[in-house]
């Protein structure tokens, strides 16, 4: 892949630049491949970095190359996207993609879940300690129902418990989180809530579902658009 402007700066506040994300995806590609390709794809665009305008993106248009991406239309007419090599993913570094949200399904199966999310985003005032014993509370609750799942960094504050399952549709996935959610929600009201009401969080770890929103789970390895960024890696 031939980068146009390879110095352009991504992110000002920690000066890395094109070629160094591109180095850094090229270095962990292996590691990264299995939970990102052939899955849908919401982008964030900052062509300019993280200092310009930056935009949300489902579908290959102006800036993208469809060569090396892998598109399918969706029943409602929508171009879905999602990339097969390494050589797809650097070409979306090339059109300034600096944030890569995955579905929890497969782009050859989008009415299948395949992946199921449980968002532990603490509210003002709850420690890390707090936030990690909310996400091994999440597994332990899976576990008990022979359920395996990992755990990774969200890129913001939170973590993200992930449960990969043989494949469901989304009123099932989503009813599913939603009662362990709900359960968790009824059995620690003073640590959980289920509601994304801001006036609700202060002190609390909210409980949130990604798999009712198709696109929105960080890919693992994949960086924030925030400063100095933050990458979404599974923790052991």
């Amino acid at each position: 892949m031939r980068f146009t402007h390879p110095e352009r700066v991504y992110w000002a506040d920690a000066g890395v630049t094109k070629q160094d994300l591109a180095d850094y995806y090229r270095s962990i590609w292996d590691w990264m491949a299995p939970h990102l390709v052939s899955r849908p794809l919401a982008l964030l665009r900052c062509p300019e970095g993280t200092s310009g305008q930056c935009f949300f993106q489902k579908h290959a248009s102006a800036g993208l190359s469809e060569k090396s991406l892998h598109t399918v239309i969706d029943r409602k007419g929508r171009q879905i996207i999602a990339v097969e090599d390494l050589d797809g993913l650097l070409s979306l570094v090339q059109a300034g993609v600096l944030e890569l949200h995955v579905r929890g399904s497969t782009i050859e199966h989008l009415d299948l879940c395949d992946r199921i999310v449980f968002d532990i985003d603490p509210g003002d005032g709850v420690d890390w300690a707090d936030v990690v014993a909310a996400a091994r509370d999440v597994r332990e609750r899976l576990a008990a129902i022979d359920l395996q799942s990992f755990v990774k960094l969200s890129g913001g504050k939170g973590l993200h418990v992930v449960l990969p399952i043989d494949g469901a549709d989304w009123t099932t996935a989503k009813n599913f989180a939603q009662a362990v959610a709900l359960a968790m929600t009824a059995d620690d009201p003073k640590r959980y809530v289920a509601k994304i009401t801001k006036s609700l969080r202060k002190g609390k770890n909210l409980r949130r579902l990604s798999a009712q929103l198709p696109g929105a789970d960080l890919g693992r390895g994949v960086f924030h658009a925030r400063p100095r960024g933050c990458a979404g890696c599974r923790r052991r």
